[in-house]
């Protein structure tokens, strides 16, 4: 045998033997992935998402070292992180860290995410080593037969940071993570990357407010990229933002696009297509080692992004006032909330006044909710009226004094909720749920549990207040001080937030007509609920370089109970179990019958403070 015949030979073996090329992550998940039916809207093989391609083959590339991803809703960067992780364990192992806010998002990601995606995906099926094998796995912690590992950690707990070393390195919704006594857990979590000189460092996360969103300063140090879609008429390349969907007047199911360029009219069925042709365009070339890509939700294929539905839900987002505005800015749009806070003054307050009250009620008012702030010898109670849409009235602040460590101040407090008030329309109306702050004095946290866990089915509700980014109604927790406890978590900055906007909107629009999102306010209440309410000045300031809100009083000595009672109304409202309250049913009841209409129970407001001091 000459030898030619053995190179040939060699080569042809060396051929055979050679590993497979190396496919971009998009390439490899539309070839091997398979999504399970239980967990997704498109079951079956995996088709990624026009304007995911280029960002998932920046994950899955071996340059550059960062990449940073803001992002509405609806547009599937959480299964591009579970497929980014996929691929890695299969295909290129090394360890993994998934760093997101809290515990339970990340037996979340496990469980809803992780363990079905890797049983229907032929490719992957039996890659995680039991944990019965090893004596190491764990919900959060898997170990893969290709020798890679995926360690999933809350950021709640940034001490278990200290212990790991990642080559990858994966965070989700940053911007709902805390900064601790421990430090930042993004930079803690940065930091187990170091050892390792090929890295890979990916954040994503739906922005919250503008000065304070940590993804909203990642983008802005990356290459900024932006996805583009092509006019069918100019030719000319633009960014789809919201501004350029257009409807007739009360029509939202006609929403269209018009160019920026040309204002040639784009309708919806177009948008397959222009999606699909679309491109991304850095607006920072000169950055190379950081990709930066802002996504909205006007580019997603999936049915609940038309263009109609999402006008359709802007419209709803507008009678909601600013708390559903920002969801929808923050969810949809992918663009941070930028709060426009005035910082009204006691004076301006008090002269917008209305001849209404819990004895007065507006007709428009079909919903009552309440607010507790407990203090050592007081409780105040703030009650707000709801209409079908927009703003609440504040119709009363009452005092009920009292040592609170005494059960007959809890007495008092339950016979004010069971109160009943006459309503124009001919029926009685009563409060439909309460928050009632369990925390800040010592000693009352259990009575505010004792006293909540017996009327759970009149929704009255324990609560406590936690600041950073977090959802404003959180489900119940237990507490160890009885089975039948319950203590729901509020998140305090977004609610603070939120009814700083109500008191900051003007009570009539530019056209001098009454604007429904503005709050209304009772000439009954206290003379010093004015001065309370403003009391608060809503401040970002930097802790280890990083922004957070903060509410600090405008003077030593300042009281702004009226203002707690007033966010503990507001957040009451936004429980599952109030909002699931049918308030168009209400609005059209028949009224009462006058013969044999049972008496209002309406303790005068004014006896309060005096019935139960004696």
């Amino acid at each position: 045998m000459n030898q030619t015949k053995i190179e040939r030979i060699v080569a042809g073996l060396m051929e055979h033997w050679a590993p497979p090329p190396r496919l971009k992550l998009g390439e490899w998940a539309d070839e091997n992935i398979v999504l399970p039916e239980t967990q997704n809207a498109r079951p079956g093989h995996y088709r990624t998402w026009p304007y995911l391609r280029e960002p998932l083959d920046s994950i899955g590339a071996k340059t550059p070292e960062y990449v940073s991803i803001i992002k509405p809703s609806r547009v599937g960067f959480t299964k591009g992180l579970m497929i980014a992780v996929a691929a890695m364990a299969a295909a290129d192992p090394c360890s993994i860290g998934l760093l997101v806010p809290v515990d339970e998002d990340a037996r979340d990601y496990v469980v809803d995410e992780l363990e079905p995606l890797f049983a229907a995906t032929p490719t992957l099926r039996g890659l995680i080593i039991p944990g019965r094998l090893t004596g190491r796995n764990t919900l959060t912690r898997k170990h893969f037969r290709t020798g890679a590992s995926l360690k999933i950690l809350s950021a709640r707990a940034p001490r278990r940071l200290r212990r790991h070393d990642f080559r990858a390195l994966y965070c989700d919704e940053i911007d709902a993570m805390e900064i601790t006594v421990e430090g930042d857990p993004i930079v803690i979590a940065e930091k187990r990357t170091f050892a390792h000189a090929d890295r890979k460092i990916v954040r994503g996360s739906t922005p919250t407010e503008e000065d304070i969103s940590l993804i909203e300063r990642a983008y802005a140090e990356s290459d900024q990229r932006i996805f583009e879609i092509c006019c069918p008429d100019c030719r000319e390349w633009f960014e789809l933002l919201w501004e350029m969907i257009q409807w007739p007047e009360g029509e939202p199911e006609k929403a269209t696009c018009f160019c920026p360029r040309c204002g040639a009219e784009i309708e919806e069925k177009l948008k397959p297509e222009l999606v699909e042709r679309g491109r991304w365009r850095p607006m920072r070339p000169e950055v190379t080692n950081h990709r930066g890509y802002r996504l909205n939700a006007l580019i997603s294929l999936l049915p609940n992004a038309a263009w109609p539905k999402l006008a359709a839900e802007w419209l709803k987002a507008k009678r909601g006032g600013p708390a559903e505005q920002q969801v929808f800015v923050n969810l949809v749009l992918g663009k941070p909330w930028k709060a426009s806070l005035n910082r009204p003054s006691a004076e301006v307050l008090a002269g917008r006044v209305e001849p209404i009250g819990l004895e007065r009620i507006p007709p428009e008012v079909v919903l009552l909710t309440c607010g507790a702030d407990v203090q050592d010898d007081r409780i105040e109670v703030c009650v707000l009226g709801w209409p079908i849409a927009g703003a609440p009235a504040v119709l009363g602040h009452v005092i009920i004094d009292g040592n609170t460590l005494e059960d007959r101040t809890w007495a008092a407090f339950d016979e004010f909720l069971r109160s009943r008030w006459p309503h124009p329309n001919g029926w009685l109306v009563k409060v439909d749920a309460c928050a009632v702050d369990s925390g800040g004095h010592e000693g009352r946290t259990q009575k505010v549990y004792d006293f909540c866990s017996t009327r759970l089915h009149r929704r009255v509700y324990a609560i406590r207040g936690v600041g950073g980014a977090r959802p404003i109604w959180t489900r119940a927790q237990r507490v160890k001080s009885g089975k039948a406890a319950r203590l729901f978590i509020v998140g305090h900055d977004q609610i603070k937030t939120a009814v700083l906007e109500l008191l900051s909107t003007e009570p009539f629009d530019a056209e001098g007509q009454p604007n429904p999102h503005a709050l209304r306010v009772s000439n009954e209440l206290p003379e010093d609920w004015f001065d309370q309410v403003t009391g608060e000045v809503r401040r970002v300031r930097y802790v280890r370089n990083r922004p957070v809100i903060e509410f600090t009083p405008k003077r030593r000595g300042q009281r702004v109970e009226a203002l707690d009672a007033l966010c503990y109304a507001w957040a009451v409202r936004q429980s599952p179990a109030v909002r699931a309250i049918d308030l168009r049913a209400r609005a059209t009841r028949r009224p009462q019958p006058a013969i044999g209409q049972p008496p209002s129970r309406r303790p005068s407001i004014a006896m309060w403070a005096s019935r139960f001091n004696e």
